[in-house]
């Protein structure tokens, strides 16, 4: 069978660079911020939206629940309303890569985690059509690592 080496060679330029966009381990960048506020300094991992959803809040506002992925872990997020015209405009959709600036993650006495995406950086000159990667849940992993303790 003949084989278009061409085609092939970008194919692999492509997944290259499309993984070397996200922030390696961004997510447990993410996590590992618990607890700290706005303002302080934090690492502000490139990520991919993976999908992203609308749950209505009330009969006034809707509320945006992502899952934000950097290619091996992912986490589901809340986006705050005050974004939710970049979802409305479609500048953040599916596939979408982002740097996110501003966010908090805490965990609350229900062992609820919970991040919060306040201010993000859309990343025009990336633009996968499809998800980098296979992300695992990261707090599936975490919770399999407690188990085995």
């Amino acid at each position: 069978k003949a084989y278009n080496l061409p085609s092939l060679a970008k194919i692999y330029i492509y997944i290259i660079m499309s993984s070397s966009m996200l922030t390696t381990n961004g997510i447990l960048d993410l996590i590992e911020s618990e607890g700290i506020k706005s303002g302080r300094h934090v690492k502000q991992p490139t990520l991919q939206i993976t999908n992203i959803r609308r749950v209505p809040a009330n009969a006034l506002t809707d509320v945006y629940w992502a899952i934000l992925s950097d290619g091996t872990n992912s986490i589901e997020v809340v986006i705050s309303t005050h974004l939710s015209h970049l979802v409305q405009s479609g500048q953040l959709e599916e596939y979408t890569v982002v740097k996110v600036k501003t966010y908090q993650y805490n965990v609350t006495d229900d062992n609820i985690h919970i991040v919060s995406i306040s201010e993000v950086e859309i990343c025009e000159d990336a633009n996968p059509e499809e998800q980098i990667g296979k992300p695992v849940s990261i707090l599936d992993t975490l919770h399999k690592k407690d188990s085995v303790k």
